[in-house]
């Protein structure tokens, strides 16, 4: 199984200290895909889906992923082994902190402890590089950007800050298109880099560092090097998340007929979906039993996993895509 199946599966024979958040939305989602293909017993790790008697989202997130537990038959919330941990000093604490640069958005973040043994985190964060969401034109990125300016009083502190932000936004997607050789000022994929560039590893490496301190690795599979260098669309399908709807419709379709929460926007499924399976169609997975594994943790595993048909000898996913749709490489 290739898209991170067999991360996990290693993974499952040393440890079963490793969990996998999951909610409504379409990063958790994706990102569950791999590990729900990898043969391991989902009961016999953490499933993470916060309960909340009033916050909406949160509310609408645990009934969904209910429904693909109880669909997939699992339980949530299982516990992790009991942990043991070794205290960091005050000193030590803020040195955390300072070092992955959390006190520039709040006084210490970071925990006074870390695990003694590592726990490995399946997360859906930067799960938009799958997807639509930062394709835009860039002016509407940059009027986005400025829109909470209206929430100020003072209409020249306003006008002020809104002049900062343009300008300062607009010199970042000059450097971006240097770096890329965009020569399109308006091209919608600007924005898309400078996710790729800053927030990715700004927001959502601190959270990695932050992780890695306390003895916790976090697993991205958005992050996953070979993934970065396919586009989202191709010649047929010129919408931006064919490629969310593609891996979806090759290694887990059944997770496309439980809703996704109404707190995104919508995705055209109607259109993705038959140019997905006409993908897949012509280059259909090879389903395979596999054994147990013995060794460490040889009793998360179930027997039941598939594998894509070879291509070359440097098969899998990457290499399908490639040879379907020259244009997403």
């Amino acid at each position: 199984m290739s898209f991170g199946g067999n991360l996990f599966r290693n993974l499952a024979q040393r440890t079963n200290r490793i969990s996998a958040d999951l909610t409504g939305g379409f990063d958790t989602r994706i990102h569950f895909v791999p590990l729900l293909n990898s043969g391991i017993d989902l009961n016999q790790i953490r499933i993470n889906s916060k309960q909340h008697d009033t916050n909406p989202v949160i509310i609408e997130d645990y009934a969904i992923a209910s429904e693909i537990a109880e669909h997939y038959g699992f339980k949530l919330n299982n516990p992790l082994p009991t942990p043991q941990y070794l205290c960091y000093s005050l000193q030590d604490t803020w040195n955390c902190d300072l070092y992955s640069q959390q006190t520039a958005r709040n006084l210490p973040s970071h925990s006074s402890k870390k695990g003694i043994d590592k726990t490995y985190a399946l997360t859906g964060v930067s799960g938009e590089v799958f997807r639509e969401t930062w394709h835009m034109p860039p002016q509407r990125f940059i009027a986005r950007a400025c829109a909470p300016i209206r929430n100020y009083s003072s209409a020249a502190l306003a006008k002020e800050l809104n002049h900062s932000i343009q300008t300062m936004i607009k010199s970042i997607f000059d450097t971006v298109c240097d770096k890329f050789r965009i020569e399109d000022p308006n091209s919608v994929e600007i924005p898309q880099y400078l996710y790729h560039e800053t927030r990715s590893r700004n927001h959502c490496g601190k959270a990695a560092l932050t992780d890695y301190l306390k003895n916790v690795i976090m697993i991205v599979p958005a992050y996953d090097p070979e993934m970065q260098t396919l586009q989202l669309k191709s010649s047929k399908c010129p919408d931006y998340n064919l490629l969310m709807i593609l891996l979806f419709t090759r290694y887990a379709p059944d997770l496309l007929n439980v809703r996704f929460d109404k707190f995104h926007d919508p995705i055209d499924l109607e259109n993705l979906i038959p140019h997905a399976r006409e993908i897949n169609e012509r280059f259909p997975l090879v389903k395979k039993d596999k054994e147990n594994i013995s060794g460490g943790a040889a009793s998360l595993y179930s027997r039941v996993t598939c594998k894509p048909r070879k291509l070359s000898k440097k098969a899998g996913t990457i290499a399908v895509f490639r040879a379907i749709c020259p244009q997403l490489a």
